[in-house]
């Protein structure tokens, strides 16, 4: 729960709402490459809101801030500050990050106290996260823990590994050159330990090969966590063309339970 004394829920508490949705959404993930088409959506599916925040389906393959890459295209936030009151859009701030290519919950803030509060909650880790991915491969454990760092790979400015920050990215030499110092020290700043608790929750086939779903819960927010903890176990995400090669697998969500009751 925030601490920002005003988040009620006109349904259900936050965290039941973030949970729920968590539980029914698969989290595929890829980088944006100039074959990929950016989401053209133009409405807003909102989850959750209160006086201060608003939470909001974000659709894959959607920039959640920064610059249009076309006219076509429009990022998150400018769908959210569409949609809340006019003298509100101006305060609209995002409370974490979901990667282009991830679709799940995003958490707005409509104030900065309330921007403040919730950000403390994700820097303490206080703030609890759960995904879903379809992954490659037959995992041999039922559940496990993935503790390996998470590191910048020195041989790509985008991409992420698995590796100990100090080894990969040792701290800057006093006497080295500042531009040397001042790569490091921001190099070191998104690398680090990292862990992520995984279970298994479907085996099956796709494409003729071995597929299953998983429920990841990382204690730690890493740029490319769960795809590097993934490509780490064996277990590539299905569709991750950075790290889990080019596939051609579509980018979407296995149906819920509910739905395939319907069918």
């Amino acid at each position: 729960r925030l601490s920002s004394g005003s988040l009620r829920n006109r349904s259900s508490p936050l965290t039941k709402a973030i949970v729920a949705r968590d539980k029914h959404r698969a989290k595929t993930t890829m980088d944006a490459t100039s074959a990929r088409t950016p989401c053209r959506k133009r409405s807003l599916t909102t989850l959750y809101e209160t006086d201060d925040y608003v939470a909001v389906d974000k659709p894959f393959d959607m920039r959640i801030d920064g610059p249009a890459q076309s006219q076509d295209e429009q990022t998150l936030e400018q769908l959210v500050r569409a949609a809340v009151p006019p003298a509100l859009a101006g305060e609209v701030r995002h409370c974490h990050q979901l990667d282009y290519a991830t679709s799940g919950v995003l958490l707005y803030a409509l104030s900065r106290k309330a921007a403040a509060a919730a950000s403390k909650c994700f820097e303490k880790r206080t703030a609890k996260k759960q995904y879903l991915a379809v992954v490659w491969g037959s995992p041999a454990f039922s559940e496990t823990r993935c503790e390996l760092g998470v590191c910048q790979d020195p041989t790509h400015d985008f991409r992420m590994m698995c590796g100990d920050r100090d080894a990969v990215w040792p701290a800057p030499d006093a006497t080295a050159p500042k531009a040397d110092r001042d790569l490091r020290k921001k190099k070191r700043r998104h690398s680090g330990p990292a862990a992520t608790d995984v279970r298994v929750l479907e085996r099956g086939t796709y494409r003729g090969r071995a597929v299953a779903k998983l429920l990841l819960k990382p204690e730690t927010g890493r740029r490319h966590q769960l795809r590097v903890h993934c490509k780490a176990l064996g277990l590539p995400i299905v569709g991750d063309a950075t790290y889990g090669g080019d596939d051609g697998a579509p980018r979407a969500r296995p149906a819920r339970e509910d739905e395939k009751t319907r069918r």
